[in-house]
């Protein structure tokens, strides 16, 4: 084997890895229910392919419990106007978005974040005007 084809191999394998490991968010979300939740963030991760917010929140029975919270891409979050220093530990947020379909697993897509302290809400799509996210 060249070394171009060893390349090229090599390649067109990272590309498939990095294809199969992105997931469409319906398989892992139920799209058709929405969940609000408000808590504090234990850490932001900016980056790609999905930026994390990590969500230590607090239930009805007074149990806690760290929500796994997928957003945007970094790219796409910076044409919305956020950095990776504009979400920061400690912070008092709430979250509105779709539920994986897991519930034991506390994971949430995010389609709107207000932060509490100054009420700045991003939505991200911009939901319709009959979700939740949207008010």
């Amino acid at each position: 084997m060249t070394r171009w084809t060893a390349l090229f191999v090599t390649g067109w394998t990272a590309l498939g890895l990095s294809l199969y490991a992105h997931h469409p968010v319906a398989e892992v979300y139920d799209e058709k229910q929405t969940l609000i939740l408000e808590g504090e963030v234990t850490s932001f991760l900016f980056g790609d392919p999905h930026s994390m917010v990590h969500l230590l929140v607090r239930d009805t029975d007074g149990d806690t419990h760290t929500w796994a919270v997928e957003w945007r891409a970094a790219l796409q979050l910076e044409q919305l106007g956020w950095n990776e220093t504009d979400l920061n530990e400690g912070e008092r947020v709430r979250i509105c978005g779709h539920p994986g379909r897991d519930p034991g697993a506390f994971r949430l897509y995010l389609r709107s974040l207000t932060q509490l302290a100054t009420g700045k809400t991003t939505l991200s799509p911009p939901p319709d005007a009959s979700t939740p996210c949207a008010r």
